[in-house]
């Protein structure tokens, strides 16, 4: 696969999660997290994907948020579950909020 794979006349076009996953182990690209809410009151989670050789390379893969789907790193799991817990409380979702804490409890014993 090349780069010029990613890449068409009008710009960026979308990839299969297979070829985003091969781009992301072929370059070695580790992730970073975000959580935010956008206009329609979705949880939204933005994987970053650099690495520290060449800062000009960026990948971003955005998902809803969905507390049965979190496919990340075990170590990254509670942080995103915070920061959907966060805005949660902070929007008076509450109902959804008390999911999440009974969740951040059952993996932190």
């Amino acid at each position: 696969m090349e780069l010029d794979d990613f890449f068409n006349a009008d710009g960026f076009k979308k990839i299969s999660l297979d070829q985003f996953d091969e781009f992301i182990n072929r370059l070695n690209l580790k992730p970073k997290y975000s959580v935010f809410e956008n206009e329609r009151g979705d949880i939204i989670v933005n994987e970053e994907w650099s690495t520290k050789k060449n800062k000009s390379i960026k990948v971003n893969r955005f998902y809803k948020f969905s507390i049965d789907l979190l496919d990340v790193p075990e170590d990254k799991k509670v942080f995103l579950l915070e920061k959907a817990l966060e805005i949660y409380v902070s929007s008076e979702r509450y109902e959804e909020a008390a999911l999440i804490r009974d969740t951040i409890k059952a993996i932190s014993i």
